[in-house]
């Protein structure tokens, strides 16, 4: 599932709830925003519509299934070989 938060900038949204925020949605392949007035969120949720609507679902299956017992973390790497391109993706999995 993928996350993506919004956060309003106030007094009381410092450093480390940013952070916070940040690290949530990059853990899921989201993208954190922080706005400054609620009048931002049709720019914010046009960008969160335009990403979900360019999203590709990839998927991996490995040739041996992991030892029983092994909840090693696997890390995921994907790259694009197309100028301009992008990826995010979770930063990896427990089997």
């Amino acid at each position: 599932m993928v996350i993506y938060t919004v956060g309003l900038q106030t007094e009381d949204l410092d450093g480390e709830a940013r952070s916070h925020l940040a690290k949530l949605a990059e853990a899921t392949g989201g993208r954190a925003f922080v706005i400054h007035d609620a009048s931002e969120l049709v720019a914010v949720y046009s960008r969160i519509e335009a990403e979900l609507r360019s999203q590709y679902l990839l998927a991996y299956a490995p040739d041996k299934p992991a030892p029983a017992g092994d909840k090693r973390f696997r890390r995921v790497s994907v790259s694009v070989d197309k100028r301009g391109a992008s990826v995010r993706t979770i930063p990896g999995y427990t089997p």
